[in-house]
């Protein structure tokens, strides 16, 4: 019977016993004590091995707040340091394939007139200073700050990048530039890439005050405001496309505001064979064009294609010269031909042929400085006509038929198909002179200038 007791007692004693430590993953180590504190709904952080605390991160319901106690989101960052130090950061340091320092994915539709979707917005509260929203750096010679991509291929709303500013003298988007003077660097660069695509569009949409489309300024002595260039030379390429809705609205501003130096308000280049480097077209029937000097009309083309210039035209042509039609091909007539009426067609010229002919119109203008037509101006009979100096000083072919010609000769026609003569019967010449000589001819043919005076 003792000895049945001192067994089991033995046995009682040993159960109570811990169970001893196994090594080598062989058993479970004996469970240590958690200590620490915290408050309620941060998500705590290990201080030590053993011991929790507080962390930065605030989480109440199911937003979570990094600087803040109010998250407005699902991940809300807030910094209130006036230091540099951004409040998100993300780097990639990826060598090959697509990197992303931040990548932002919205799988959601607008749900109501106003709300966007957006994979990343940006905004800048402050209300004094160079705030930015969102802040694109790149030290790659080749790289891009802020790339933007519009992927759909079945809608016409989508944007690459969008830029919105609400503020009276806020800025929806802005290009800086501070390259070097021996590369071309550019603030804002567009690309169109499709045969009908627009590299740069702006509108202004306002149905009221005076919005504008576009303006564009520059402050160098040498600068220009715009530079529009459309380099294809296929397709219906667009170097600039401005419209503005308003009824007061401008399309497109340009303004070089340098009061020295070869400023320029607006250049346009085109470098296609047939392509036009600037059309203005005004589809309701106004005025085509205004120029104005000082906010004074000086000239305007109207609807009709008339100008009107306040202080008169200088072009580089010499006479006034009408465009009319010749009897047989117009390759058989040159400039400085003399020039008679056919009487075997209706408006119709053709070369002189008789000594003193009362039918002399006039002379085959060699550079015409204004020319007129009863034609429009793509009329393609205009190419088969050739222009009649009725006014001016133009070169004419003429011939010492009737002796020397000197300066100040009365010129009539010769026998010589095209040509004149010097006129001396005063009693032949009413009715055929058709100008005075301006340089002398000793003998022969020859060329020579001639004040065209129908008489």
């Amino acid at each position: 019977m003792k000895t049945f007791l001192t067994i089991a007692s033995i046995a009682l004693t040993l159960a109570v016993l811990p169970a001893p430590a196994q090594e080598n993953g062989k058993g479970a180590a004996n469970p240590e004590t958690v200590t620490g504190s915290g408050t309620a709904d941060y998500i705590p952080i290990w201080k030590t091995t053993t011991q929790l605390g507080d962390s930065l991160l605030y989480q109440i319901t199911n937003e979570v707040g990094l600087g803040t106690l109010t998250p407005k989101a699902k991940l809300d960052v807030e910094s209130t340091s006036t230091t540099v130090a951004p409040a998100i950061q993300g780097e990639s340091h990826a060598t090959s394939t697509t990197a992303y320092g931040v990548f932002g994915i919205v799988n959601s539709n607008p749900t109501a007139t106003g709300t966007l979707a957006a994979g990343v917005a940006g905004t800048s509260n402050g209300t004094s200073g160079n705030t930015s929203g969102v802040l694109g750096t790149d030290f790659n010679p080749s790289g891009v700050g802020v790339f933007g991509q519009a992927v759909a291929t079945t809608s016409s709303g989508q944007r690459g990048v969008q830029g919105i500013a609400y503020g009276p003298g806020g800025v929806g988007v802005r290009g800086d530039v501070t390259g070097n003077t021996t590369n071309v660097s550019s603030g804002m660069l567009g690309v169109a890439n499709g045969p009908i695509d627009i590299a740069v569009e702006a509108i202004a949409t306002s149905a009221t005050g005076q919005s504008i489309g576009m303006a564009a300024y520059n402050s160098s002595v040498s600068g220009v405001g715009g530079v529009f260039e459309a380099t294809s030379t296929t397709g219906a390429t667009v170097g600039m496309s401005g419209y503005s809705v308003s009824s007061g609205g401008i399309g497109g501003l340009f303004s070089a505001l340098a009061t020295s130096g070869f400023t320029t308000g607006i250049v346009v280049f085109d470098n296609s064979a047939s392509g036009t480097a600037g059309t203005f077209d005004n589809t309701a029937g106004g005025n085509i064009l205004v120029g104005q000097n000082n906010s004074a009309n000086v000239f305007r083309v109207d609807g009709t294609g008339k100008g009107y210039f306040d202080g008169g035209t200088v072009t580089g042509g010499a006479d006034f010269a009408e465009s009319v039609a010749v009897r047989g091909d117009r390759v058989g007539y040159q400039p400085g031909d003399l020039l008679a009426i056919d009487p075997t067609g209706n408006r119709r010229l053709t070369l002189s042929q008789e000594s003193y002919s009362t039918r002399v119109a006039g002379i085959y203008s060699t550079k015409p400085g204004m020319l007129g037509t009863t034609h429009p101006m793509d009329e393609i009979r205009l190419a088969g006509e050739v222009p009649l100096a009725v006014v001016g000083i133009v070169p004419c072919k003429v011939i010492a038929e009737n002796g020397a010609i000197a300066v100040g000769d009365l010129l009539v026609a010769s026998s010589r198909a095209g040509y004149a003569m010097k006129g001396t019967d005063r009693g032949r010449m009413l009715g055929a002179v058709v100008g005075k000589a301006m340089e002398p001819l000793a003998a022969g043919s020859g060329v020579v200038q001639v004040l065209v005076t129908l008489q």
